[in-house]
């Protein structure tokens, strides 16, 4: 073979294995840098996901330590101390409804949150919302017969219904704060 012929060829066979090289090693690059993406991507979605779920449990928390609050308010309000101070207090009918409404508002609140953010705490938040009730009743009557002039004691029934009903409000606060406390830590361990 002549020597141009040859260089020719060394140069083409040069320049082939060069292109190849090339080619290969962007192929190589396109392909990491897919997997990379990729690798980048579901990082970013993991992430997304857990800020996500940590801002939720972080709004379940606001919202547990309210329900918390109210509960505690209600249960005060409603206990065997609270009947003896509105009692001896001589409080209307009428400031006692007012007082009521308002107490009812929170227990729908306290309803609210525990009906989204902790349904095991719901039951017991809606049997004390049945012995508020009964308390208002029970107290209302002790209010109407009080301003008749009528004599009330402990004995009287209404009274000793009140007093009841104040009770079991007391021991179910206690239980319903004890499950929010629960909701609130099985959402701590799930993050």
């Amino acid at each position: 073979m002549e020597p141009i012929y040859l260089t020719a060829f060394v140069g083409f066979a040069g320049a082939v294995s060069t292109l190849l090289g090339v080619s290969i090693t962007s192929r190589t690059q396109i392909a990491n840098q897919k997997i990379n993406n990729h690798f980048q991507i579901e990082l970013t979605r993991g992430k997304a996901r857990h800020d996500a779920l940590t801002a939720a449990n972080e709004s379940a928390a606001a919202q547990l330590a309210i329900a918390h609050k109210l509960l505690s308010y209600i249960g005060r309000e409603f206990s065997v101390t609270g009947l003896n101070i509105m009692w001896t207090a001589t409080m209307s009918v009428d400031d006692f409804n007012a007082k009521y409404m308002t107490l009812c508002e929170k227990a729908d609140e306290l309803l609210m949150i525990v009906d989204f953010h902790a349904p095991e705490a719901s039951e017991v938040c809606r049997e004390i919302y049945g012995q508020m009730n009964m308390f208002w009743g029970s107290f209302g009557n002790v209010l109407h017969l009080t301003a008749s002039g009528k004599t009330v004691d402990h004995n009287t029934h209404c009274f000793r219904q009140a007093h009841n009903a104040a009770r079991v409000i007391g021991e179910k606060s206690v239980f319903a704060k004890s499950s929010l406390r629960r909701s609130h830590e099985s959402r701590c361990i799930a993050v």
